[in-house]
């Protein structure tokens, strides 16, 4: 004697949701490692220094005020006005007195603009700062 089986066929497991959540992954990186910009690139011709120490980059954390040619000043990588830039270093000095501040200055800056940003960093006694320098490639 046969027994019916009434049990509903297994289709499997479902794709679709699967599907949903990998695409959902994907956009989630693709979004977090394109918003995640070490330096934003400013054309600068950086002075050459025969007496440097190298920071490993993966390292280190810095704020990054950079001036170009023109004495323009950046703070990460946006334009910064010197009052926008004292209220954010005022700020670090407060919260984050050991913070890494790198100074990255063309070496046609007006020199007045890099004084004014040594100056601030002074006055507010940052003591973990540094100033990026042009790289000396070894030829032998």
């Amino acid at each position: 004697m046969r027994i019916k089986d009434d049990t509903p066929p297994d289709d499997g497991i479902a794709m679709a949701p699967l599907i949903d959540v990998v695409f959902l992954l994907l956009i989630f990186f693709l979004v977090a490692t394109t918003i995640k910009s070490e330096d934003k690139e400013i054309e600068l011709d950086l002075p050459e220094m025969k007496n440097t120490t190298r920071v490993k980059k993966e390292v280190a954390e810095f704020v990054i005020i950079a001036i170009d040619a023109d004495g323009i000043i950046y703070l990460d990588g946006e334009e910064a006005t010197r009052e926008y830039l004292h209220q954010e270093l005022l700020t670090i000095s407060e919260e984050e007195p050991d913070k890494r501040i790198r100074l990255d200055a063309d070496r046609a800056a007006p020199f007045r603009s890099v004084a004014e940003v040594l100056d601030q960093i002074k006055i507010l006694d940052l003591k973990n700062f540094g100033v990026k320098a042009h790289e000396e490639k070894d030829h032998g």
